[in-house]
């Protein structure tokens, strides 16, 4: 029977480069205005801390804001809107925002 090769242990052997630190916040809050109306809002923040050199299009900051709305409009069908905002910041300098309304619907059987 052929030997088995020895495992080391990998996590030793990794760089100490890809040590990073990242740090995320994500509160939501929701409310019902009737039993078949409610609005949720949540905002969203992530920052991370990677060698530009190493890694150019990681991302330095992260943030996204959303406001759901949504109608019960029978009791199997749901319809909403989402509007939602986000902004990435990338260890290079590089920036983006991005604002989307998004529809929904649902049907549960």
């Amino acid at each position: 029977m052929p030997q088995r090769p020895k495992v080391t242990n990998f996590i030793t052997k990794l760089p100490t480069f890809l040590c990073c630190y990242q740090l995320y916040y994500d509160p939501t809050a929701s409310h019902a205005w009737t039993p078949k109306f409610t609005t949720s809002l949540s905002y969203g923040f992530a920052e991370g801390d990677q060698e530009e050199a190493l890694f150019p299009n990681s991302f330095k900051t992260l943030q996204s804001a959303h406001l759901s709305n949504f109608y019960q409009v029978a009791d199997p069908v749901t319809v909403g809107v989402e509007v939602s905002y986000q902004n990435r910041e990338d260890a290079n300098g590089d920036a983006a925002d991005n604002t989307r309304l998004q529809l929904a619907a649902q049907f549960s059987f």
